[in-house]
């Protein structure tokens, strides 16, 4: 090695050195959100705010408030502060009237700093402002409130003001580094461009931590970024980590299916689709495993038997196929499978800062599917009906809940937890998934890595669907999560890969899979696949003259429903619809006459099917589906020449054609008593097959660059200004929830955490009290009554939306399920008008819950029956009530 050329090497690595120092040193400088977290006995009243300030005193913008429990006993109240700046003080108000307040200690959290504060050393850091007159406390601090304004401060004891030596330590390494990279550029700029380009083209795996910390930062310049000390923080790392090691979960079953199918893209990794194969072929098992249940009660799934499966699928990809010498093999599979595994560890771990730990669900919706999963999950299987509840069903299909137990088992989440991940992960999984299948022919890692990537940056900058506001508070959860199914459907449908016969059946088979799994989750999903594999069909036809196999895939996935205690009932004749809920207005039952009849005005309507059909969502200003869609279908036109796009332009015809059809019959169905819902489920389809549609034609116009050898910069540049564009068409015609979910209770209310101290203490009670005499004894659950559209529901208000995960006892008008009689009419005739005890003991209700938020709950008496019945159990303002005979 010549003098040169190690000279060079060292300066490298002293550059390398100060710039990893400067990194470590800015993140720790930089400044975390403060948590404060107080032990604290009130006697004064509910309502608390936490105020806190930068030198500037204090404001209400810059407060939040808090629901005290003013019992008398010590409860741990946290508050996350939102904000990035320096926090000097902190102001608590603890309630508005005359009472009591005791601190027994003062823990105050920042980053990896911590400081706790007990006994007599409280009287130092709090400071009584007004109304509060100090008490002897012994072991603690105690006030007297003396007014409606009582309030104390602290001082933050956390130096979180960054130091001056440390700040000009940084700047004399940022100045060395400038200097040594001026030095670099003047003496060795074209040996060192030349020689990193080549090294990161031979090796590309080395970017995977620069992708991570990209996707996060686009994150943030969308105003949706991680919170508090970023996607790293502890609640990041901490649930990131189990929902990726649930996604390799599923990747090792795909890769098995895979392999074994021959499904994918020949000597390259296809993790993205392992995946979706994967969360295919478990909610298959799951319903297989379900039916055996059935008939052999005490033989319920356990995580233990997932995870056999799942590790006899990872012992046949690595001992009996060929998979693993296939990704490794080669360092541009080798590279590319490292690039894909830094993507999902990004978006795994988003998520889970954004969206966990959830207590509460954010509406009903998720309440309901939460609550099937709980009882698969209890059970072991799909049950037939809602188990020890009562003989009524599910009245839904059950899709939703076997997916979220999956992930809840393979994830060792709660239940809650996995369904709130799910779908934000399953929108971004079915966008790489698009992205994958558009680089299929590519063979470069950053080619492959730039499709992905854009694909992944069109989605999150105009296409979460989650994130919008009108499905923020995961309204439609079953239609939201089905994406990733609409897009691999799509994949295998449309893959260009070379199919022998042996491999007739696979395809047959998945797609047949495919439109089960879409029907168990909402049965309004399977209408645009099925009409796009009628479009696929006619074109086939068209080629080859002869009738395709995949025309049985429907009546296959039809018969395979039957593994479905909801269709099953459908198809076998029974009655799917409850009635509970009360319907209002002018509805109808209308015959197939009066649907033919009214038909045909909707189909004349062709001018609104257009309109409609130019825009990513119905209503919107600006015909955004057709500003997108022109761009790559021009660029793609011109690359491909006019004599190979005619079959796209006939299934194109096909399916515009099938779908004003299908508009105008759903249309009709909007009056009909059974059917209404079905228009809006199937508008909202529409949609999220509008938007898959240009991130796929998006992510195919970068690999048809990346093909035609255009360079990585440039590429990276157009894919740039495809999310740059979505962004700014989208954003100001679609409202979006930036708020994260995690420290966010919905429309609802929230659950206090003497709620759940109560129903534990409540659960201990029955263990040690209920005899096998008791086993059908019941709780019920206070509800308030709303109209909503059309329609007048019973909704559980504050804690009593969790109950069903904290107790095993069942529950009366918990969403109407358990019982036939538990209807929106019964709970107002016999809960909310009068509290008639004869009809609840009937019903065999014996206890009654009243969570800490229950002023919206309509029961006769409410407040009286806390007095007049038996308190079982209580914390604070929450109480279970057993009720006189």
């Amino acid at each position: 090695m010549s003098k040169k050329t190690a000279l060079l090497k060292a300066e490298v690595l002293l550059l390398a050195t100060l710039v990893f120092c400067m990194c470590a040193l800015a993140y720790w400088l930089t400044p975390s959100p403060l948590t404060v977290v107080l032990e604290m006995a009130t006697s004064t009243s509910r309502d608390g705010q936490v105020f806190y300030a930068s030198g500037a005193g204090y404001s209400e913008a810059k407060s939040i408030k808090f629901e005290i429990s003013p019992d008398g006993d010590y409860h741990r109240y946290s508050f996350e502060l939102p904000t990035k700046e320096v926090v000097t003080s902190v102001r608590i108000d603890p309630g508005s009237k005359v009472g009591l307040v005791k601190i027994s200690s003062l823990s105050i959290e920042q980053g990896t700093l911590r400081k706790t504060v007990s006994g007599h050393e409280l009287s130092r850091w709090i400071r009584p402002i007004n109304q509060l007159e100090p008490l002897y406390g012994g072991d603690m601090l105690a006030f007297e409130s003396k007014g409606t304004d009582p309030h104390f401060d602290f001082d933050v004891p956390i130096s979180v003001e960054i130091d001056l030596a440390w700040v000009a330590g940084l700047a004399i390494l940022g100045l060395l580094a400038l200097a040594i990279c001026a030095r670099l550029a003047w003496r060795h700029g074209r040996r060192l461009t030349v020689g990193i380009g080549a090294y990161l083209s031979r090796n590309p795996a080395w970017l995977a931590p620069i992708i991570v910390v990209a996707i996060w930062w686009g994150y943030s310049l969308l105003g949706v970024g991680c919170q508090g000390g970023g996607c790293v923080s502890g609640r990041g790392l901490k649930y990131g980590a189990r929902l990726v090691f649930a996604i390799c979960s599923f990747a090792a079953v795909g890769a098995a299916v895979s392999s074994r199918f021959r499904i994918g893209y020949a000597h390259t990794p296809s993790l993205f689709l392992w995946i979706a194969l994967g969360q295919t072929v478990s909610v298959a098992y799951v319903y297989i495993r379900s039916m055996i249940a059935g008939i052999f009660p005490y033989l319920g799934m356990s995580r233990a038997e997932m995870y056999v499966v799942v590790l006899a699928c990872l012992y046949y990809v690595l001992c009996r196929t060929d998979i693993f010498h296939r990704v490794w093999r080669t360092s541009h599979s080798r590279n590319w499978m490292i690039l894909q595994v830094a993507i999902i560890v990004a978006i795994a771990m988003w998520v889970a800062d954004r969206e966990l730990p959830r207590a509460v669900m954010l509406s009903s919706d998720p309440d309901i599917h939460s609550f099937f999963a709980k009882q698969v999950e209890r059970l072991g299987a799909i049950p037939r009906e809602t188990s020890g509840w009562g003989s009524s069903a599910f009245g839904y299909p059950a899709g939703t809940a076997a997916i979220t137990y999956l992930w809840s088992l393979l994830s060792f989440l709660d239940v809650r937890n996995a369904l709130a991940a799910l779908p934000l992960i399953q929108t971004l999984l079915a966008a790489l998934l698009l992205g994958e299948a558009a680089s299929r022919c590519l063979r470069n890692p950053i080619a492959k890595m730039l499709s992905a990537l854009t694909a992944l940056g069109v989605t999150s900058a105009g296409f979460l669907f989650p994130l919008y506001q009108q499905y923020s508070h995961m309204e439609g959860l079953g239609r939201q999560i089905s994406v990733i199914w609409f897009a691999l459907f799509a994949v295998l449908l449309l893959s260009r890969a070379r199919l022998g016969d042996s491999k007739k059946p696979a395809k047959f088979t998945l797609l047949s899979l495919c439109i089960f799994v879409l029907a168990v989750l909402n049965p309004v999903n399977i209408v645009v696949p099925c009409i796009l594999l009628f479009g696929y069909l006619v074109v086939d036809f068209s080629r080859v003259r002869r009738i395709s196999p995949l025309w049985l895939v429907p009546p296959v996935a039809v018969v395979m429903l039957m593994l479905d205690p909801y269709y099953s009932a459908f198809i076998g004749g029974g009655s799917v619809a409850s009635g509970k809920v009360q319907l209002i207005g002018d509805m109808n039952t209308l015959s197939p006459a009066e649907m033919l009849r009214a038909l045909a005005p909707k189909l004349v309507q062709w001018k609104s099917f257009v309109l409609d059909g130019i825009k990513l969502y119905s209503g919107q200003p600006v015909p955004v589906f057709l500003i997108l869609a022109s761009t790559p279908i021009a660029v793609l036109a011109a690359f491909r020449g006019p004599g190979k796009v005619w079959p796209v332009w006939l299934m194109g015809s096909v399916v515009v054609t099938a779908v004003w059809i299908a508009s105008g019959v759903f249309s009709t169905l909007l009056s009909d008593a059974r059917f209404y819902l079905l228009s809006p489920y199937f508008e909202f389809s529409l949609s999220q097959h509008k938007a898959l549609l240009l991130t796929y034609l998006l992510s195919v116009c970068i690999s048809a660059l990346s093909k035609e050898g255009s360079s990585n910069i440039k590429v990276a540049g157009i894919g740039t200004m495809f999310i740059v564009m979505v962004a700014s068409l989208v954003h100001p015609v679609q409202q979006h929830r930036v708020q994260p979910g995690f420290s966010y209770c919905g429309s609802m209310g929230c659950a206090d955490q003497s709620d759940m101290d109560v129903l534990a203490a409540f659960d201990e009670y029955l263990e040690k009290n209920n005899g096998p005499d008791k086993n059908d004894d019941r709780m019920l659950l206070p509800n308030s009554v709303l109209r909503l559209g059309g329609e007048r529901w019973v909704f559980p208000v504050g804690g009593a939306r969790i109950a069903p995960h904290l107790i095993g006892m069942p529950l009366a008008f918990y969403y109407y399920y358990g019982d036939d009689d538990y209807s929106t009419v019964n709970y107002e005739e016999h809960v909310c008008k009068i509290f008639d005890r004869q009809w609840l003991h009937e019903e065999g209700v014996r206890y009654l819950f009243l969570p800490a938020e229950r002023a919206s709950a309509c029961i006769s008496g409410m407040e009286d029956l806390i007095s007049s019945e038996r308190v079982v159990a209580s914390s604070g303002n929450s109480y279970i009530l057993e009720l006189k005979r």
